[in-house]
């Protein structure tokens, strides 16, 4: 489910346009350095959470996660409306992505739900500014 989601962020036009690409790689799993990645750019990171455990039917449930969107401090403050610009986009990507047969990586994507969006952020560890939009998804692996 991890490589579905990567792939479909990375492999966007619109996002690529926006700055959130595979090379040069502006979008990571869990980055968790001290200092920001590289580059006057904006980037994403995307934080696995939980997985819920479906007891009825034994089988795995939503896999919950985030994705950070960071904005260097140097581009301004008025970059909120262009980070919801950008989590809009993965709504619309991730939405037809559920309509589609997406598989990728040996994994096959059952479905992915927006649960919402943080407030506006500063993180002074990385000098950005930012907001993240949480998600859930299913993907079971393709036999």
């Amino acid at each position: 489910m991890r490589a579905i989601v990567y792939q479909l962020i990375t492999s966007d036009s619109q996002l690529n346009t926006a700055g959130l690409t595979a090379v040069p790689q502006t979008v990571w799993h869990n980055y968790g350095a001290d200092q920001r990645p590289d580059g006057d750019g904006p980037f994403a990171v995307i934080r696995w959470g939980p997985q819920e455990w479906d007891t009825d039917q034994q089988r795995t449930a939503f896999r919950h996660f985030d994705v950070y969107v960071h904005f260097p401090q140097l581009m301004g403050d008025d970059v909120f409306h262009d980070i919801d610009e950008i989590f809009d986009r993965m709504d619309a990507i991730f939405d037809a992505a559920n309509d589609d047969s997406v598989i990728y990586d040996g994994y096959e994507l059952g479905y992915i739900e927006p649960e919402g969006r943080s407030n506006d952020l500063d993180d002074s560890g990385y000098q950005t500014f930012c907001r993240y939009a949480s998600y859930k998804a299913t993907a079971h692996k393709v036999p």
